[in-house]
């Protein structure tokens, strides 16, 4: 019964595997109540291997090397696997057992000192309560480094994968109290084969003078790590085919200078050491940009039109408290300075959908509005949300205002529609 659950997964095989399984099925569930073990053995190990290959990949990282007790021929078939992963329930198993953190870690040092042949997908996340020495790190990704990793998510963070913030506004609720970071082994810049990785609560300092890059990676996420702007830089332009690139929460970064032909999603929230924002992507296609203090104070205001000038093909942008608010004043912009963005030439035909949101000081975020909505001419919904009103009190005409310029503005599209949201709340 349970091959046939296993079996009903693998809907992709060949019909001549899946006939095979199906009959060892039958001779299996024949012998049930029989005193036959070694017959049920006989059968499970007359299953086709790419079948058993499928069953391994699809069971966690514990249950796959458990197998090793159905036969023996069955013993090291495990090792084997390509993928290995140890999340929550790989360390409730082994805190059930007794197991403290050295253990842990020698039991993740042994399966991958069995394990033969490569493992191209590698997961850890250390839930709250474990940690590692550095010396842990060093051995497992200097194996990794040699193993054909792909696919790597490794997070020290100590509160789990929910700490990754993937939507603008949940940044607003992350929980506080991160380990402290580790630092990243010169190794991991050995791991060429790498596709897409994910690090969290690391320390990316520098990077070897023979690092040549990561040919096939196509996305990043880093989360609350350690990075300086000559390590992302040489991560970037070393990465030919990189087509997204999320940075949550970094520090040590102070000035992100993304310049990628590949590059289609960015995004950019709360890394609150940056002082200037360059952008050379041509094709990019997404764009979240979110910072709060104290980068707003730090925040360099004469890149804002070098920010803007090299996004043709935009078609989702979110600017958040940024650069719509960074020194900016209660009064009339001085339109001398602004030079209308100095982006005139640029026509942005690609735009959809613009979601900026501000604080009451607003004034700089509609110099940017006008120019979006008279450059845009696919753009279908702008939305403009201020936060922090209080619509009882002085701010009410502020906001009569600013509907008289969103109505007088000129549009380039004529679907465009304009949204105005506020929020009353203080944050």
């Amino acid at each position: 019964m349970v091959l046939r659950i296993i079996l009903a997964c693998f809907s992709s095989r060949t019909n001549r595997s899946i006939d095979k399984a199906n009959r060892i099925c039958d001779a299996c569930d024949s012998d049930i109540g029989v005193d036959k073990p070694s017959n049920v053995c006989d059968h499970i190990n007359d299953l086709p291997s790419d079948i058993i290959n499928e069953i391994l990949h699809r069971l966690p990282t514990q249950d796959a090397i458990k197998t090793s007790a159905l036969s023996r021929q069955w013993r090291y078939t495990w090792v084997s696997v390509r993928r290995l992963e140890f999340k929550k329930v790989f360390f409730q198993k082994c805190k059930h057992l007794g197991f403290g953190d050295s253990e842990i870690s020698s039991i993740i040092s042994r399966i991958l000192m069995q394990h033969d042949g490569p493992i191209y997908d590698f997961t850890l996340v250390i839930p709250r309560g474990y940690s590692f020495e550095s010396k842990c790190f060093n051995n497992w990704i200097s194996f990794l480094s040699r193993s054909g990793l792909q696919h790597f998510i490794l997070d020290s963070s100590s509160s789990g994968r929910e700490r990754y913030y993937f939507t603008p506004d949940s940044r607003r609720n992350r929980s506080r109290g991160v380990a402290k970071p580790c630092q990243m082994p010169s190794h991991f810049f050995s791991c060429k084969a790498l596709i897409t990785c994910e690090l969290h609560n690391f320390e990316l300092v520098s990077h070897p003078p023979t690092f040549k890059g990561f040919k096939n990676l196509l996305k990043v996420k880093l989360c609350e790590v350690k990075l300086e702007s000559g390590t992302l830089m040489a991560l970037i332009s070393g990465s030919p085919v990189l087509a997204l690139l999320h940075i949550y929460s970094c520090y040590g970064l102070k000035c992100i200078d993304v310049s990628s032909t590949s590059l289609e999603d960015l995004r950019i929230i709360d890394c609150e050491d940056v002082k200037s924002i360059s952008l050379k992507s041509k094709n990019l296609k997404s764009l979240i940009v979110a910072l709060l203090e104290p980068a707003l104070e730090n925040l360099d205001k004469n890149s804002m039109p070098h920010f803007m000038e090299c996004l043709p093909n935009i078609e989702k942008l979110f600017l958040g408290n940024g650069y719509t608010k960074s020194h900016v004043e209660r009064r009339e912009p001085d339109p001398e300075h602004l030079k209308e963005l100095d982006c005139k030439s640029y026509c942005y035909s690609q735009f959809k959908t613009v979601k900026i949101e501000v604080t009451s000081a607003f004034k700089h975020a509609l110099d940017l509005m006008r120019f979006i909505l008279a450059n845009s001419s696919s753009l279908e919904i702008l939305t403009f949300k201020i936060i922090g009103l209080d619509l009882n009190r002085s701010d009410t005409p502020l906001v009569i205002s600013a509907l008289q310029v969103l109505l007088q503005m000129e549009r380039a599209s004529p679907k465009a529609q304009v949204k105005f949201i506020y929020d009353d709340r203080d944050e």
